[in-house]
């Protein structure tokens, strides 16, 4: 009886936590392109008007890149405009911009391709949304490996 309340206790704190990242990760209505990650610290962000639920996965931190990683397969289009293009965002895009903001992401370590021009969005490289379409699997698998043995570095 106690096991069985101390696993309740664990797991209905987690689901209701990944809930409110899905329900902010749903509500995100635009990208804030000159809203800078956290970890540029001399660049002091130009943008006045942050989409609140983006801004509120990213003030998460670290703790809801695990959720955002399973979201990079994710296909089904958004309401957003890709930056400078009339196509829109998949969710798994959107969670590659989201993850990029929070962590800088090592594109040449997950990738193994140099992307030259910088930036679409944020620290975003130009054609990087394009290749991971192509290799969304692998790049979700690149991600959780790198960010896990990351998380337990810490």
């Amino acid at each position: 009886m106690v096991k069985k309340f101390l696993i309740l206790i664990i797991i209905i704190p987690a689901s209701l936590y990944a809930q409110n990242i899905e329900n902010a990760f749903n509500q995100i209505k635009n990208i804030p392109c000159n809203y800078y990650p956290k970890e540029f610290p001399k660049i002091t962000s130009k943008c006045i008007d942050v989409d609140s639920a983006f801004k509120y996965i990213v003030d998460k931190d670290f703790s809801s890149i695990p959720w955002l990683i399973n979201k990079i397969t994710d296909t089904t289009l958004t309401s957003i405009k890709k930056p400078g293009e009339e196509s829109y965002l998949k969710k798994g895009d959107l969670a590659v911009i989201l993850i990029d903001h929070i962590r800088l992401v090592p594109w040449y370590r997950l990738t193994g391709g140099q992307f030259d021009i910088c930036c679409v969005c944020g620290a975003l490289p130009e054609g990087v949304l394009s290749f991971i379409d192509k290799y969304r699997g692998d790049f979700q698998a690149a991600c959780r490996s790198y960010y896990i043995t990351k998380k337990k570095k810490k």
